[in-house]
């Protein structure tokens, strides 16, 4: 019914009747008698359809933005994993320098961040790389 697929009205109405059916008897154990056994049969299914509806129309909003979600979090884990851009803090130690220095450096990766620092200049000593700067 949600997917406006042909056909889909009649075949509610007639799960709607089916379940009222079966709930007959039910009622008739419960003590109900006259037109209130196949009214109240029917108010039953009908809340029963109701609920369904509500229930399948709550599911799938919920599945959709949790699709939505994981849509965005790969999206995220794929920009920081190597995307242009990302930036990486390196931290080198030079034999002309008196302590450790940070760069900042922007490359696809860690491995392109440390090759781009180390091809700078000779002597240059690779402490550590950290994404961020």
């Amino acid at each position: 019914m949600f997917n406006g697929e042909p056909g889909a009205v009649p075949k509610v109405i007639g799960h709607w009747m089916l379940r009222s059916a079966l709930m007959m008897p039910g009622l008739a154990l419960a003590g109900v008698r006259d037109k209130r056994l196949i009214t109240g049969a029917l108010l039953s299914s009908s809340f029963v359809s109701l609920f369904l509806i509500a229930y399948t129309a709550f599911e799938r909003s919920r599945r959709r933005k949790r699709a939505l979600r994981g849509r965005m979090r790969s999206r995220n884990r794929l920009a920081g994993r190597g995307a242009l851009g990302t930036r990486y803090r390196v931290t080198v130690r030079h034999r002309k320098l008196d302590r450790p220095t940070s760069l900042c450096v922007e490359a696809p990766n860690k491995t392109d961040a440390t090759e781009l620092v180390r091809g700078t200049s000779r002597g240059v000593k690779i402490m550590r790389v950290a994404r961020g700067c």
